[in-house]
């Protein structure tokens, strides 16, 4: 089979595609891990904290307002009595969609028997209120009611929730070694990529380029009367080997026959002709190279956008609560693209509170607290609160040192403390609301 110069030039374009498309795909793939790691925080982990929190509330709330109605005997308490039941109900409900772990399972069947024997003590001393009696705080069914209380409120905030923090950091944990996997991978696949193109490049210029050289010191030396010169190619079966043949024969029959003035302008048209012949081919596989060096820049662009968006993620928690974790050091290119991120993903999503998690930030200088205060003053203005979370030591007292006032800014020191935080303000004013 002839390997021709454009078959040469196709393969290099193809072995080159074919390196960028196997990088993006084992990056995509890299992604697809990070992806489940966040859908496991988002889907799984957090919806099973936040309805173990809301359980917990319900049956405070049902105990206090148990009390409060055999205090008083008022209607109103017999119905958050009945509101907050509902409420537990729904909540635990959630619970069991998204317990992921066979002990969370064990966990949520407890706290439902002892939920049943909480309420069902409760309905006893109401009954009692409602029959006049009155003397309820000294019999042994309110002394039962109080131990399952306390009992529930261990295994809720004890048992449950530590669990579920547990569970939280380890999936956590899964997310960031995938993002770093990524990094790494883009860091190495992306050298390699370009090395590799510049490599293939120069390697089909030569092969263009050598061949072209003889031709023209053939020309020039057949110019010059030296009928003797005869061009040898080492490229292989190819284009420029037919054109060497050609030339080597026209350099034959020169110095075979007699030169006359006819002959020397038509061999002078002859050569002229494939001098014609040759550029044409040089600029055609000179459109060739610009095709491929075109693709190469479009393919750098398409990873250069990627490892971008994956300096700062944006991540959802819930359609109010918004998550954008730093890591690494905050430039003045990167800040502006977290004021940007942040300020649009507000908007986007329509967030009513963002959390913005520092843990991966090494240090604190002026970049990271301007970066920190104009992100805090933009979402405010566009109606949100920002919580700051994830704040080390070191970077505490370098904040201290700068002199930074985050009085009016709201922090936590874990990311699952903002998460709480959060949760609990958007109760609070929907509460409130209504």
């Amino acid at each position: 089979m002839r390997f021709t110069i454009t078959a040469r030039i196709a393969l290099g374009v193809a072995v080159i595609l074919f390196i960028g498309i196997v990088s993006m795909m084992v990056i995509f793939n890299a992604l697809t891990t990070v992806r489940k790691s966040l859908a496991e925080i988002t889907d799984v982990e957090e919806p099973t904290s936040a309805a173990a929190y809301e359980m917990e509330i319900n049956m405070i709330g049902t105990g206090l307002a148990t009390v409060n109605y055999l205090n008083t005997g008022e209607a109103r308490f017999r119905q958050r009595v009945e509101k907050d039941r509902a409420d537990f109900n729904k909540f635990k409900a959630q619970y069991d969609r998204a317990a992921g772990t066979q002990k969370e399972k064990e966990l949520g069947d407890r706290i439902a028997v002892l939920y049943q024997e909480f309420t069902a003590a409760g309905d006893v001393l109401i009954k009692k209120r409602d029959g006049g009696e009155t003397a309820l705080f000294t019999t042994g069914e309110f002394e039962r009611f109080i131990a399952l209380r306390y009992e529930m409120d261990n295994v809720l905030d004890e048992e449950i929730q530590t669990l579920t923090r547990n569970d939280l950091n380890a999936s956590l944990k899964r997310a960031d070694q995938a993002y770093s996997h990524v990094v790494r991978l883009i860091a190495i696949l992306l050298p390699l990529f370009i090395i590799f193109s510049i490599g293939a490049s120069l390697l089909m210029v030569r092969t263009i380029t050598k061949p072209v050289k003889n031709l023209m010191k053939g020309t020039e030396a057949i110019g010059q009367g030296d009928l003797d010169y005869r061009i040898t190619h080492q490229g292989g079966d190819d284009e420029f080997a037919d054109l060497a043949v050609k030339f080597n024969q026209m350099a034959a029959q020169l110095e075979t026959t007699t030169v006359s003035a006819e002959r020397l302008e038509a061999s002078e048209n002859r050569l002229q002709k494939a001098n014609a012949d040759l550029s044409l081919e040089i600029e055609q596989r000179q459109s060739a190279e610009e095709e491929r060096a075109r693709l190469q820049e479009e393919i750098i662009s398409m990873q250069a956008a990627l490892l971008e968006e994956l300096s700062t993620p944006l991540i959802p928690l819930s359609h109010e609560i918004v998550l954008l974790p730093l890591v690494g050091t905050v430039d003045s290119a990167r800040a502006a693209q977290v004021l940007d991120t942040l300020s649009k993903g507000v908007v986007t999503r329509k967030a009513r509170v963002a959390i913005v998690d520092i843990t991966g930030v090494p240090t604190a200088d002026t970049h990271v607290t301007s970066t920190l205060m104009r992100a805090a003053q933009a979402v405010r203005l566009l109606g949100a609160e920002v919580v700051l979370t994830g704040i080390r030591p070191r970077v505490a007292q370098a904040f201290v040192g700068l002199g930074v006032d985050f009085s009016n800014l709201v922090t936590r020191s874990t990311l699952q403390g903002g998460i709480a935080y959060a949760s609990e303000h958007l109760r609070q004013a929907e509460t409130i609301a209504v």
